[in-house]
């Protein structure tokens, strides 16, 4: 009986196509991969040849050296990546489901895989949250991994993971917090934005100043037409947040900017991923991990504008984090097959009357 669901049998063979798909061109079209999103891959090359290393190229470093001392690297990489879109294109159950999650890996293969980055631990470690997440792990110990996890990733990759980690507790927290007593934070966040010293300003929101300028020199303009600038000086609360508000705007509503076949990417993108999450947000109890990964997602979002330095790069970051919203996309689509199948089953057949 045909119910326009696909079969367990389709759902694997979708997820292996897209394993496949993503090999061939790793390992043998690499010219899909074009060269403006080959920089960071040129990048850590050029970290582990020099070995000129310091406290801004240090994640860059680990990943190169793990290049340098892993056999195959390049093979496992790629073979890694595979897994990863195996594993999240397993998550759907209908053949809609199947066209929104396009929607999400075509721009994953082209931005996070082409090459060993390090956006390539990322991704995998977020998948293998995500999995971890999928097997109903207590709350308690989902929170001490991702502690774990944010802390190793803080300590020996970069040093925002830390923040995104503060980010997290607070939103837990907050969350958990009722009614008007939520006010009380309010009050903290207001002191810190007025009382901090302008280095500590400069430090954090004069980031993305300092990133444009050492990307942008010398590169074609073509190159560096998403890039932006703070529009005030990063040396007080009150311009930290209006360079915080402008950063929210041009990276989630890029049209503000330009319109091209780039932004609607993007917009599409985002608009996915922020329903998913705000969907978790809403419908999932306070102790469902699904929820604690939308609520991770979040906090990636919120460290995000405050350093994103273009639209590519934000993009590209956002993507690394899908895996966080699976399980939700999952839910929904689960919900979605449930119906089409109650919808196109047909009337029963009632059983012929006796006598």
């Amino acid at each position: 009986m045909t119910t326009f669901v696909p079969t367990p049998m389709i759902i694997r063979a979708y997820a292996l196509g897209w394993a496949v798909f993503y090999m061939a061109v790793y390992f043998a079209f690499r010219d899909f991969f074009p060269a403006k999103v080959m920089i960071d891959a040129l990048y850590i090359q050029g970290i582990t040849e020099t070995a000129s290393i310091d406290e801004a190229t240090l994640g860059f470093a680990l990943i190169g050296t793990l290049l340098t001392v892993i056999p195959f690297a390049f093979q496992l990489v790629g073979l890694s990546n595979a897994a990863v879109l195996f594993a999240l294109a397993r998550m759907t159950r209908t053949y809609q489901g199947m066209a929104i999650l396009t929607l999400l890996l075509l721009p994953m293969v082209y931005m996070v895989m082409p090459a060993p980055l390090k956006d390539t631990l990322v991704v995998a470690a977020s998948t293998l949250l995500m999995l971890y997440a999928m097997r109903g792990p207590p709350p308690k110990r989902f929170l001490g991994v991702v502690i774990v996890g944010y802390l190793m990733f803080g300590l020996g990759l970069r040093d925002y993971y830390l923040l995104v980690l503060l980010v997290f507790i607070g939103l837990l927290l907050f969350s958990r917090t009722p009614g008007q007593l939520k006010l009380l934070y309010v009050l903290p966040i207001i002191l810190v934005l007025l009382f901090l010293p302008a280095s500590v300003f400069e430090a954090v929101g004069g980031a993305r100043d300092m990133v444009n300028e050492i990307y942008v020199y010398g590169l074609p303009e073509e190159d560096v037409r998403t890039f932006f600038v703070n529009p005030f000086p990063s040396d007080n609360g009150l311009h930290f947040v209006g360079n915080y508000i402008y950063a929210f705007v041009i990276l989630n509503i890029p049209f503000t900017r330009d319109v091209t076949f780039k932004e609607i990417v993007l917009f599409v993108n985002i608009a996915l991923c922020s329903g998913l999450m705000i969907y978790a947000l809403r419908r999932f109890g306070h102790d469902d991990v699904r929820r604690y990964l939308a609520f991770l997602f979040l906090s990636q979002l919120l460290v995000f504008w405050i350093f994103e330095p273009d639209s590519g790069s934000y993009l590209r970051h956002v993507l690394t984090f899908v895996p966080f919203l699976m399980p939700t996309f999952l839910a929904l689509d689960e919900q979605l097959a449930a119906r089409m199948t109650k919808i196109f089953k047909g009337p029963e057949r009632q059983p012929p009357r006796e006598g």
